[in-house]
This record gives C-alpha cells, structure tokens and sequence, in this order.
C-alpha cells in the first residue's frame, strides 16, 4: 500500500491508502481539516453507490451523466467533477496521476467506522512498478521542469 495526501488547490484533504501496481486504485478518504473546503460539494453530490460511481469512474475532463437526475442532484454531479485533485507521497513528491475522484458513498458502510469518503485514481504508470520519484525523473525535464503526466 502506499499512503498518499490527497490535495485541492494545494491544500491538504485527507489521507489515502492506495494499492500499488495498479492502474486504477481506490481507498478511504482520512479527511483533513482542510476537506471543509469540499465537504459541501461531495455531499451534496453523493449518498448513493450509482452518484458516487459516476464520479469515481469518471475519466479526465468528462462530465457524469446527469439527465436522469435531479437539477439539485446533477448539478453538485457536476460541480463535483470539475473539481481538479491531486496525490502527494509521504516525502511531499507529486504522485502522477492522470485523474484523481473524490466521492461519499454515505450508503455504504466503512469497514473502518463511518468514514465513507473514497478516493479513486487513474495512474498512466501503475504505482509499484515506478515510485513517484521514478516517474517525477522520468516526465521531468534537464531545468526540472514537470510536465504533464
């Protein structure tokens, strides 16, 4: 497993624990005091398995189907996907992902008590084969620049 910090807009969320060697991995959010920044917003587009699936399963610059919906309902959907996150490592690296979710699946109950937050990435490189530092050298530039991955 590998214990990342899920980030928006350069603040701290939450924690996750993602299992490596894969291109799409999930987990539990551990939420942070800054996740008030989108509490509402995940709450308000959640609380059922199919909501929450069509954000986590999202990929990069869609958006969810919502003509079945609600206007309250597809509109935080909506919201919700237009949020941009992002993964760190425990030494503060940026972990590459192609795409990072956030959804509650309120419905569902955590093994872990009641934190129902998950967390969903698409990796273009699966976590384990090549670490955050692997790839960060591998995508970045000779002036260490970073380019987008």
């Amino acid at each position: 497993m590998m214990h990342c910090v899920v980030v928006y807009e350069g603040v701290p969320i939450g924690h996750v624990e993602l299992p490596e060697g894969r291109d799409w991995s999930g987990g539990l959010l551990d939420p942070l005091a800054g996740y008030d920044r989108v509490r509402s917003i995940v709450e308000a587009a959640g609380g059922t398995a199919d909501l929450a699936l069509r954000i986590l399963r999202l990929p990069r610059d869609d958006s969810p189907r919502v003509d079945d919906l609600e206007f309250h309902v597809a509109s935080a959907l909506q919201r919700l996907a237009l949020l941009h996150f992002e993964l760190c490592d425990e030494a503060g690296l940026t972990v590459p992902a192609v795409v990072v979710r956030v959804a509650d699946l309120r419905d569902v109950s955590a093994a872990s008590g009641d934190r129902s937050v998950r967390v969903h990435a698409h990796f273009r490189y699966s976590l384990g084969t090549l670490g955050a530092e692997a790839i960060a050298r591998t995508v970045g530039g000779s002036d260490g620049a970073r380019f987008d991955v």
